[in-house]
């Protein structure tokens, strides 16, 4: 490897690297990590939609790029994710896939997904964050009849991010009265502080009767929510 000048040593030292290379291309191994998640159609069913995200997956990336630095072939390290992956399911350890865009329908409440998507997102991120707030406010409680806040984090990690979670422990403030904020899951009901809300929508642009953005249906939305309030 040691040349008779500085010069004769870079170039062996380059000759060796492309030895090694053309050995790991031989052998399958890619130039790139994105080459590691280009999976063909021949999987098992019960992987399948798994598979399909699996380049979103930060643990695979971080797997596939220790692949590359070691000249892992593709067809090597894919065999070995399937197998990985179909025990894991058949075990049971896979969730299954999550629909992003139904969850978000799901989560939008009742008097709110007539609005337009940005608000919509308010809407729902107001739904989470008052089911949390109870949660913290269990753990806050020091008269014995709260949780500890290792329970409230751990309800918060395994139903907060779901629709069903949401409505679980929406179910559950119910039960005990309610806690503070709204509780969107009850049907569309107008809960919490529903004046200021709609006072809020009626200044919408949609809302506003002669504006070029107003919207017949949002404006009946509006006035049927006023009625529920003020019957």
């Amino acid at each position: 490897m040691l040349g008779k000048s500085d010069r004769e040593t870079i170039d062996n030292m380059k000759k060796a690297l492309d030895g090694y290379r053309q050995r790991d291309n031989e052998r399958g191994a890619p130039t790139d990590v994105e080459s590691y998640a280009k999976f063909g159609d021949d999987l098992p069913d019960l992987i399948k939609p798994h598979v399909a995200e699996i380049s979103n997956d930060p643990f695979f990336n971080k797997m596939a790029a220790k692949a590359l630095e070691r000249g892992m072939p593709v067809k090597e390290f894919q065999a070995t994710v399937t197998d990985f992956m179909n025990y894991a399911a058949e075990a049971g350890f896979l969730e299954p896939p999550v629909d992003v865009e139904a969850e978000k329908a799901a989560l939008t409440p009742e008097n709110a997904k007539h609005l337009p998507a940005a608000e919509q997102k308010v809407a729902r991120e107001q739904r989470m964050n008052d089911n949390f707030a109870w949660l913290d406010q269990l753990a806050a409680r020091s008269d014995g009849t709260g949780i500890p806040s290792d329970v409230a984090d751990y309800a918060k990690t395994m139903l907060g991010d779901s629709a069903k979670g949401h409505m679980l422990i929406e179910f559950m403030r119910a039960q005990s009265g309610g806690g503070q904020g709204p509780l969107p899951g009850d049907g569309g009901k107008v809960t919490g502080d529903a004046r200021a809300e709609l006072q809020r929508r009626s200044a919408l642009p949609e809302n506003t009767p002669g504006d070029a953005k107003f919207d017949k249906a949002c404006h009946d939305k509006l006035m049927a929510d006023y009625q529920k309030l003020i019957p």
